[in-house]
C-alpha cells in the first residue's frame, strides 16, 4: 500500500522513479532542496499502514455485505 496518500510525503528515490520529469525539472532549477523534509518516525509510518489496511478491510467487507444483501435478501 502506498502511504503517500495519507502522509503526502515520498522518499527521493521513489520520487525520482515515479515522476522523472518533475524530478529532473526540480534538479535543473535548483529547487529540489526546498521541498526536502525530514521523514516521519517509524511509529508514524507503521500507524498509517495499520490505518490504511484497516480502512481497506472495512471497505471490502462492506462491498461483500452489500452483494450478499442483494443476492440473498431481496425478493
Amino acid at each position: 500500500m502506498d502511504i503517500v496518500i495519507f502522509t503526502g510525503r515520498m522518499n527521493i528515490e521513489e520520487f525520482e522513479q515515479d515522476k522523472p520529469g518533475e524530478y529532473k525539472t526540480l534538479v535543473e532549477s535548483g529547487k529540489l532542496e526546498e521541498y526536502l523534509v525530514e521523514p516521519y518516525p517509524q511509529i508514524v509510518i507503521r500507524s498509517v499502514r495499520i490505518f490504511g489496511r484497516t480502512a481497506l478491510t472495512i471497505g471490502f467487507c462492506m462491498v461483500v455485505w452489500i452483494i450478499y444483501a442483494m443476492v440473498f435478501t431481496y425478493r
